[in-house]
């Protein structure tokens, strides 16, 4: 599978867990990797084209990702039936929520898997 990334903006995050579905890419074997920065959303822009107002921003806090856990279908959600991710968002240097912007990049399934 060719590796395939989707970036999500994410606004009024705080310090804690979030989770992303995506439909017939991320299945529970799949290997997937997440980075994360702080966003400018310019505020009022939520119709018509926003991603002409949003952009990822070297601001004063430190934004990091942490345990990263595809997962299968939730039970409760019919409209995502393959599964998804879930990550902690570490943020540091900062009070209060702020807007964070995430590449997402799922790269399939392992090739082999190896207890040592």
């Amino acid at each position: 599978m060719e590796a395939r990334t989707i970036r999500v903006y994410w606004r009024n995050v705080q310090a804690g867990w979030l989770n992303y579905n995506w439909n017939g890419v991320i299945y529970p074997d799949s290997v997937v990797h997440v980075s994360a920065c702080e966003a400018q959303i310019a505020e009022g822009r939520i119709l018509g084209d926003w991603r002409k107002n949003a952009s990822r921003y070297r601001g004063d806090a430190v934004v990091g990702v942490k345990n990263i856990c595809p997962h299968g279908p939730n039970a409760d959600d019919p409209n995502h039936p393959t599964g998804g991710v879930q990550f902690y968002v570490e943020i540091t240097n900062h009070r209060g929520p702020i807007n964070v912007v995430t590449d997402i990049t799922v790269m399939g399934g392992p090739e082999d898997v190896e207890l040592v």
